[in-house]
């Protein structure tokens, strides 16, 4: 039996990078995956992916900022799977832009993916369980630029992951040891 038999994992932004990795090492230990992507054909195939490898997949098409995208995703797999044990919210994307020329537009685009849209999916799960006993794992994956630079000395700050690939993403997930 697998670590991860018989869980049912939503993973936002899967169908590409790092979500996509996540997506397919958690459907490698058993779980049944809700893959999310802003595009069909992404998430398509990395559903495919996790069907061709022997897992279970489904797809949820839609932009995590959308007001109704929240219960639709949970209820993609309450609907499908009867159940949701694993939570990653790993969508996001940065406006590169340095911050004394960010408009209040693009903060508030990217509060939105990476602060409001969690929130609103775990709204969501939790209401999904008011007849019974919630024990969901949540994961909320987060990343900085490749480059922050700090205009009154001019130093900067290099996030050291900053060039890490997919690949290996993969590879350092393989290090990842599930209960």
């Amino acid at each position: 039996m697998s670590k991860l038999e018989g869980k049912v994992a939503l993973v936002s932004g899967s169908g590409r990078g790092i979500g996509r990795c996540i997506a397919l090492k958690l459907a490698a230990e058993g779980a049944r995956v809700v893959v999310n992507d802003m595009d069909e054909t992404p998430a398509g195939e990395t559903v495919a992916a996790i069907r061709a490898a022997g897992g279970e997949a489904t797809a949820c098409v839609g932009s995590v900022t959308a007001p109704d995208f929240a219960e639709r995703f949970v209820g993609t797999a309450v609907g499908q799977y009867k159940g949701l044990d694993i939570l990653v919210n790993n969508a996001g994307y940065t406006w590169d832009n340095v911050i004394q020329k960010m408009t209040d537009e693009q903060w508030y685009a990217i509060i939105d993916c990476h602060l409001t849209a969690p929130f609103r999916i775990l709204r969501a799960a939790l209401y999904a369980w008011t007849d019974g006993e919630l024990d969901l794992t949540t994961v909320s994956v987060t990343s900085p630029d490749r480059k922050l630079t700090l205009p009154q000395d001019k130093k900067s700050w290099e996030n050291p992951h900053r060039d890490l690939q997919p690949r290996e993403t993969f590879q350092a997930l393989d290090d990842v040891s599930f209960a």
